[in-house]
């Protein structure tokens, strides 16, 4: 007699442990395919299943690429030419703008040119013209007559310095030009020294040529002529002398004047006028006008008449 098979439950077994249920011909669908091998952990096929953990290489499993969209191709053309019409329009739109502003900007733009030039030109002007008013400030005009004693000491050889070092080798003035005794007459020290400020102010940085012309073609000649003026108004200076009668001077003329052997004696015009021809007489009035400067400093002024 045969026996009956045992119970599932009574050999241990799990019936659904295995490929194939108990009394069951199908494989378990979720069996492994031999030759894929086992899914990754983690991994989905779509059915929240996990897929094998590595590829067959042992490397990382890569799943297949969807299979391509048939409509890509069409909708990416579609923005391309849609870009290139874009494009087609900004150019258009770029060239009109470039007319315009040829047409109807460019003539408004020369013209603020222009404009903003001459105001540049106005300022500048200006600038010039203040910076020459502050430099000016350092070579203020002379006052001879107000002058105090340390003033004038101070002045004196300036004026001489400028003579002798710019005046006269510069601008080759002669004896008969400049006299040597200049420095013993007032109005001809005035002129002089005012002629050394008007030069020191048409020199300065902001000067402008028009001020340095204006000294050489009309104060320079100006005052040279009132200085012989004013030095032979009374015929009594002549080169070498100061303030001789014509008989004196006469009489010294008969006299030889002590010359090297043959050296020609050269005549007032042409002989610059040199510190060493005039200094004797500048040192003669240097100390004159002190002294009268110090004997009127010391002079109490004289009392007010009563009405």
């Amino acid at each position: 007699m045969t026996e009956p098979p045992e119970h599932p439950h009574q050999t241990g077994v799990d019936p659904d442990s295995s490929g194939h249920a108990a009394g069951h011909g199908e494989p378990d669908a979720e069996a492994a395919d031999p030759a894929v091998g086992p899914g990754p952990t983690g991994a989905s096929d779509g059915l929240n299943h996990p897929g094998p953990a590595t590829a067959r290489d042992g490397g990382p499993y890569n799943p297949p690429p969807d299979s391509p969209d048939p409509t890509t191709a069409p909708a990416l053309a579609g923005l391309v030419r849609a870009v290139r019409a874009r494009v087609e329009h900004l150019e258009t739109g770029h060239a009109h703008l470039r007319e315009a502003v040829e047409q109807e900007l460019e003539p408004t733009v020369t013209e603020l040119r222009r404009q903003t030039f001459e105001q540049l030109a106005m300022h500048t002007a200006q600038i010039r013209n203040l910076v020459a008013e502050a430099e000016s400030e350092n070579h203020p005009p002379i006052d001879w007559p107000a002058l105090s004693v340390d003033e004038a000491s101070d002045q004196w050889p300036i004026l001489a310095q400028w003579i002798g070092e710019v005046l006269v080798p510069w601008y080759e003035v002669t004896r008969e030009e400049l006299p040597d005794c200049w420095a013993l007459h007032r109005p001809a020290v005035v002129e002089l020294s005012w002629l050394r400020v008007a030069y020191a102010q048409a020199h300065v940085s902001a000067a402008t040529a028009g001020a340095s012309a204006d000294w050489h073609t009309r104060w320079l000649p100006a005052v040279l002529s009132r200085v012989r003026a004013v030095v032979n108004r009374g015929r009594r200076c002549r080169p070498g002398e100061h303030d001789v009668s014509e008989q004196d001077s006469r009489a010294r003329r008969l006299e030889p004047a002590p010359s090297e052997p043959g050296e020609a004696t050269a005549l007032p015009h042409e002989q610059l006028a040199t510190p060493d021809f005039w200094w004797a007489f500048y040192t003669e009035a240097v100390h004159s006008d002190l002294a009268r400067r110090t004997e009127q400093r010391h002079t109490p002024p004289a009392a007010d008449e009563a009405d």
